[in-house]
């Protein structure tokens, strides 16, 4: 066991570029269920509005059927039409509120996640036991071989301290320490 002195701190650990990483993963899975929330609310707007037009629809057979007078009907339409406007650039201006869409939100997850998820499937081929037949074993010698020169090119005389802590935090330096062992 280390020193007590000499382990981090609960404020060091959650300021690891992980935990970030992982707060800002968080933070955009709430703006994607808050697109999804406008999402629905627009369907329900959508559903007023069919609901609304029927309306309008069975009122002017009405009118029409009582012969009432053209300009009558004209302003009935007019009142109608602006309550249809109203109501679509409310529905506009809800769904462009600050904030990002799905498809954003979704794009940014993946885009968050994918290298670290690149780094876990490395580490689990690095993991991997060497056993099988011949052609498998084979193959398995030749992925570790590619990923460990993909791992010495990506470090090789660079300063990358957000790198290395990926590969420390994702498994790598552990699989390649039982590798020697």
């Amino acid at each position: 066991f280390q020193d007590a002195t000499k382990r981090p701190s609960a404020k060091d650990l959650l300021d690891t570029d992980l935990m970030k990483s992982r707060a800002l993963i968080e933070n955009l899975k709430i703006q994607k269920g808050l697109a999804e929330d406008r999402t629905f609310e627009a369907e329900e707007k959508a559903e007023i509005t069919d609901s609304i037009n029927q309306n309008l629809q069975k009122e002017l057979n009405k009118m029409k059927s009582k012969h009432v007078s053209d300009a009558v009907i004209m302003f009935f339409i007019f009142a109608t039409l602006i309550t249809f406007v109203a109501i679509w650039i409310i529905t506009y201006k809800s769904n462009t509120k600050i904030g990002i869409s799905l498809k954003e939100a979704n794009e940014r997850i993946n885009i968050l996640e994918k290298p670290n998820l690149i780094l876990l499937q490395m580490a689990k081929i690095l993991k991997q036991p060497v056993i099988g037949s011949e052609e498998e074993q084979e193959e398995i010698r030749r992925q570790k071989k590619e990923i460990c020169a993909l791992i010495n090119s990506s470090l090789y005389k660079k300063e990358d301290n957000e790198l290395r802590k990926k590969i420390i935090n994702s498994g790598i330096a552990k699989a390649l320490i039982a590798m020697q062992l």
